[in-house]
């Protein structure tokens, strides 16, 4: 598979559009459920997905390591997911305002309630749901968080302990 995806690529930088069918349906699937970690609903979710794929054909000339690929779109997935909520805090939400600074360990779902975990970070305000997702499913430092955010460290552990604290009030029947 290593190398028909190489090969794929090759035919993506020559702008061929059956290789860009392709490549997206080798990966779409997947980078769904990145966006549907950030996004609030599932027309969001495939919006986010379809301009994380015009960015990806966009910047294909830059990937070096073909056979890292679903890595690097994973990473564009990401990275057009937080552009996208940031966006939306500029319009919506002012985060000076959060001073909370709870430090909670990190939050464990049962496998069995997946499903219902996902509903339930999906109905999270947009804030709470970007920070949460950077530091729980990504694994971010709060200080990159901050960063990609554009707040202090305190407004994302702040976010991060109402996240959860939201999370366990809707999950609460699964404990």
């Amino acid at each position: 598979m290593s190398s028909d995806i190489e090969h794929i690529i090759k035919l993506c930088r020559r702008h061929n559009s059956k290789a860009q069918r392709e490549l997206y349906d080798c990966f779409a699937a997947k980078m769904m459920g990145v966006c549907m970690r950030y996004a609030p609903d599932r027309a969001t979710a495939q919006d986010l997905l379809q301009d994380g794929f015009i960015r990806v054909f966009d910047k294909l000339h830059k990937l070096r390591e073909p056979q890292a690929v679903e890595a690097w779109i994973y990473r564009i997935m990401v990275s057009t997911c937080i552009n996208y909520l940031n966006r939306q805090f500029r319009r919506h939400e002012s985060l000076d305002t959060l001073t909370d600074t709870d430090n909670e360990p990190a939050f464990n779902a049962d496998p069995y309630v997946a499903d219902e975990l996902m509903a339930a970070i999906a109905t999270l305000p947009a804030g709470q749901r970007l920070a949460f997702n950077l530091r729980e499913v990504e694994g971010y430092e709060f200080a990159e968080i901050a960063s990609q955010m554009g707040c202090s460290e305190v407004n994302v552990r702040a976010l991060i302990s109402r996240a959860k604290s939201n999370l366990r009030q809707k999950l609460s029947q699964y404990a």
